[in-house]
């Protein structure tokens, strides 16, 4: 049975305290790399909202057109070959 030992219990409480410093010394330079990718994923985003944005202007009535499809489909029984 272990006994509560103070000092041992302190000392572990250190070392392991160095080991997380250790630990966050060898991330640092990981993680400044992800960061720097994750902005510039972010920068990319801002710059391409314009586009999507015109995009959805473009396509927005593709929802009302694609929903009135779908009920003439139906309404043929999906037999909806070519216009005479």
């Amino acid at each position: 049975m272990t006994t509560f030992n103070p000092e041992e219990m302190r000392k572990r409480f250190h070392d392991l305290g160095r080991q997380r410093q250790e630990i966050f010394a060898r991330a640092a330079p990981v993680r400044e790399q992800y960061e720097a990718k994750l902005a510039a994923v972010e920068a990319a985003k801002l710059a391409a909202r314009p586009l999507l944005d015109e995009l959805k202007a473009i396509e927005g009535p593709l929802f009302d057109i694609d929903q009135e499809r779908a009920t003439i489909s139906r309404a043929l029984g999906h037999r909806t070959g070519e216009a005479a």
